[in-house]
């Protein structure tokens, strides 16, 4: 019976999300005997490691902290949510929309630099430290801009937004952009003081990005969150004269009802994380000029996550991210992969397929399914054609461009992040 108190107390806590100690569970115990066992005593280690077991109790870390509202806020938020996809299906049955017609887009911050926060090292060891190529550039973040649609497909071009001090390229920088945007055509990039996306920015990616994805004379559908640039844009409107309804997602709910943030973001950085992290260690043990932080490297390597998110088997993670939203999908999707799965696992200790290679794998193609190592993948920039792309880029003078970076010995610092 002391058991049982101890875990309604908790549950009753923890549905108000209060915060709970040791000192709370042994007030319950005391509590619940005095009511059910005044005769016990169930004060020794020994019954609260019990306890703990038979409640499946562990003292975790607490994630966010949050007001006392926030129990009655969230039912209002969930509220918000469902109204706003049930308004959302409505619209797009009413208006025989395609889900290839129906778009999320969201922009996402990257480091520079980006690093697990945990690493393997000896048992016992008091502090675990690591090794950045620059400090700086694990604070400072790019942007990228993407749109996805409820059909699974990833939009032909995206949008990166560096992160410059005065807001604009200097003119030797501004070059090298000029020469990456010709021959990156399905990458568009832009700069802001902050990093992050302005109104200016915001309509420069509808104009540029998105609205060639914008299916002429049918109905399209295009979901955005309510923050920064692209919140309540009036002029987006105007920019495109073909049939588009833009329907703003309510605040505070993206974490519930925003496609991007549910399915897309985390398994994009899954994949750029890897590839950082060999530029890295390559660059530390004098294996490479190529930093994390080169705006080449940068561009190279959103390039290459892009093209491999559109293949075809990433298309169901990319549907049940719509699912997950509570969004009627045409076919729902009951299984599929991630990108984990598909590009890294089962890879270990093979080789690089390329004729005369020998390195070690570093990942699978999800287009081809053939094992790269990381120079076939990144420096020989392994990219798969889509049908019906528009955008392709300019593959050899991608390779001739990386090339010449790599000769040239002031080209790290000629095109490192400030």
């Amino acid at each position: 019976m002391v058991r049982m108190h101890v875990k309604e107390m908790v549950t009753n806590a923890r549905a108000n999300y209060t915060h709970i100690t040791k000192n709370d569970i042994h007030r319950w115990i005391g509590e619940g005997r005095e009511l059910y066992q005044p005769s016990h005593t169930l004060d020794s280690p020994s019954y609260f490691s019990s306890l703990k077991r038979f409640l499946k109790l562990r003292f975790r870390k607490v994630t966010k902290w949050v007001s006392k509202t926030f129990n009655i806020d969230e039912k209002v938020i969930n509220q918000n949510a469902q109204n706003f996809v049930e308004l959302v299906d409505k619209t797009q049955t009413e208006n025989n929309i395609p889900d290839l017609n129906v778009w999320n887009s969201d922009q996402s911050a990257f480091q520079y630099e980006m690093a697990s926060g945990r690493c393997y090292d000896f048992k016992g060891t008091k502090d675990v430290l690591a090794t950045l190529v620059d400090k700086n550039s694990f604070t400072h973040t790019h942007t990228v801009q993407y749109h996805i649609s409820k059909a699974g497909k990833v939009g032909d071009t995206f949008l990166i937004l560096f992160q410059e001090r005065k807001g604009k390229f200097g003119p030797r920088v501004q070059e090298s952009i000029d020469e990456y945007v010709e021959i990156f055509k399905h990458v568009k990039i832009e700069c802001s003081s902050s990093g992050k996306m302005g109104k200016a920015n915001v309509q420069k990616w509808f104009q540029d990005v998105f609205e060639p994805d914008v299916r002429e004379g049918e109905g399209n559908i295009l979901l955005l969150d309510s923050f920064g640039g692209q919140g309540e844009n009036a002029k987006l409107l105007t920019l495109t004269k073909k049939d588009l309804r833009i329907m703003y997602i309510p605040k505070r709910t993206t974490y519930l009802c925003q496609p991007c943030d549910l399915g897309l973001f985390r398994q994009l950085k899954g994949l750029i994380r890897p590839i950082v992290a060999v530029c890295r260690v390559n660059y530390l043990y004098g294996k490479s000029k190529m930093k994390p932080s080169n705006r080449l490297f940068i561009v190279v390597c959103q390039s290459l996550a892009h093209n491999q998110l559109r293949a075809d088997c990433f298309v169901p993670m990319l549907k049940h991210a719509w699912q997950k939203g509570r969004y009627l999908v045409t076919e729902p999707v009951e299984n599929f992969s991630t990108v984990t799965q598909v590009s890294f696992q089962k890879i270990a200790g093979k080789k690089c397929v390329k004729e005369n290679c020998g390195n070690i794998c570093f990942i699978r193609c999800a287009h081809c399914s053939e094992l790269l190592c990381y120079t076939h993948f990144v420096f020989e920039y392994h990219y798969h054609k889509i049908a019906g792309e528009n955008h392709g880029p300019n593959v050899p003078r991608i390779k001739d461009l990386l090339k010449k970076f790599m000769e040239n010995d002031a080209a790290d610092e000629d095109d490192d992040i400030e």
